[in-house]
């Protein structure tokens, strides 16, 4: 998947370049998270709501297979049976979710971070019906143990970026 993104990124700076703009991010990456003490425990705990929350792959997939998805969904219509086939440890193996402590968390992002040149990274905490106390302590455990690794990297990042992409301001 992240192939595909970064063909995507590509076209996006192509256009950019062919329309006389500067290229700038402007790729959206969303992501399933978790975020445990531990991967093992974060992989366990997060298993069965992340496969029933998959399951919407298999809806898509039986849309495609009785011609029900719209014209406009033709990357849906690849994409989804592929996504559905994925077992749990492809799912994870293939970044397709974020699993783990949050050191494994953190190097994850800031490893999708490098690859792509982001504009925005959509984290999803709920995966299926997960109770709420379990959504909770993820979350809590981001702030906690993930964003404190991923702020000065991304704060620079971004500043960078700022920089590079806004004209200069010139006051008379």
């Amino acid at each position: 998947m992240i192939d595909q993104a970064k063909r995507d990124q590509a076209l996006y700076r192509e256009v950019q370049t062919a329309y006389g703009h500067a290229p700038v991010p402007r790729l959206y990456l969303m992501r399933e998270i978790y975020v445990a003490d531990s991967d093992e425990r974060a992989r366990a705990e997060a298993h069965p709501y992340l496969l029933q929350y998959w399951e919407l792959w298999n809806r898509y997939t039986q849309f495609t297979r009785g011609g029900r998805l719209p014209d406009g969904y033709d990357f849906w219509r690849r994409q989804a049976p592929m996504l559905h086939a994925m077992s749990f440890d492809e799912i994870a193996g293939n970044n397709m979710v974020i699993l783990g402590s949050g050191e494994t968390v953190a190097n994850a992002i800031l490893e999708l971070a490098s690859q792509l040149d982001l504009m925005g990274l959509a984290l999803i905490f709920k995966l299926g019906a997960m109770p709420y106390d379990m959504v909770e302590r993820s979350m809590t455990a981001f702030g906690e143990d993930v964003v404190p690794r991923i702020r000065p990297v991304l704060d620079r990042d971004a500043t960078a970026n700022f920089a590079a992409t806004t004209p200069a301001l010139h006051f008379a």
